[in-house]
């Protein structure tokens, strides 16, 4: 609202209380009708102290480690002075992890025999546990088979940086069924399937079935087709040294074929 004149001052029930001195930017700024035609410009604060697809860093973002690795390209895991910096700067007092100061999990590698020891320690305090199993990023607790009960959500989900799943009843390992297709045919030989599907079936060569080069063994890739010419495809590097292929091996079996192109860069 404009400063009003003497005039209005007279006539109008309110008064003229600003005087501009708490803060300079309190009056309007009028935009056009149509904002397409001349569209405002405002200058856009900058959130970021650092922008890419990965890794980028918020402004408030104050912690001296980053959790993404720019050579590995990957994310990694907290460390134990990622953990304590986090909770000094924070004030923590519990986290849903027990051991996150002490043990964190090596991908693909099993924990020590202490700190095996202390994961135990920790369930002892928790539950009746019968085993359990590391087979990375998972740890399946066996739950003793006794009269405990444990309702939904109430035992731990993490722990030393490995997730937990439980299982409670029959030993997990000795339950399982064999739900899985049973092979049609068994290797006879130490070297694997030396059957001649050439000489089989229907005659074939397909995906997976064994061929040999001069010195190294291998398996067909897929068959590919151009009008009426079929063709199969192999790994190069399995036959680097060779021109002539093989079924089902380099010794007695046909030779199927020579090699006519090579594409290294896709193999």
């Amino acid at each position: 609202m404009a400063p009003l004149s003497h005039s209005q001052a007279r006539e109008t029930p309110y008064s003229d209380w600003f005087d501009g001195t708490f803060y300079t930017d309190t009056h309007s700024h009028p935009t056009p009708r149509d904002p397409t035609s001349s569209i405002p410009q405002t200058e856009a604060k900058k959130n970021w102290t650092e922008e890419k697809s990965r890794g980028s860093r918020h402004i408030l973002d104050t912690a001296p480690f980053s959790l993404w690795d720019d050579d590995a390209h990957d994310y990694t895991r907290l460390t134990r002075e990622n953990s304590r910096w986090i909770f000094d700067k924070y004030n923590a007092t519990a986290s849903s992890d027990p051991l996150i100061e002490t043990y964190q999990a090596i991908p693909w590698t099993p924990p020590s025999p202490q700190n095996g020891a202390e994961i135990w320690d920790v369930f002892k305090g928790v539950g009746s546990v019968h085993s359990l199993n590391f087979i990375w990023p998972t740890l399946t607790v066996e739950l003793a088979t006794d009269s405990r009960i444990y309702i939904n959500e109430s035992l731990l989900n993490k722990i030393g940086g490995w997730a937990l799943h439980y299982h409670q009843g029959e030993p997990f390992w000795k339950s399982t069924v064999p739900l899985a297709q049973q092979r049609q045919m068994a290797a006879t030989s130490l070297r694997g399937d030396e059957t001649n599907y050439l000489r089989t079936g229907d005659g074939v060569i397909g995906p997976g079935i064994r061929v040999e080069g001069r010195t190294m063994a291998s398996s067909a890739g897929v068959r590919i087709r151009n009008g009426a010419r079929v063709r199969i495809t192999l790994a190069d590097h399995g036959f680097e040294d060779d021109t002539r292929v093989y079924h089902p091996d380099g010794d007695g079996g046909d030779p199927i074929a020579n090699i006519e192109e090579r594409f290294p860069d896709h193999d």
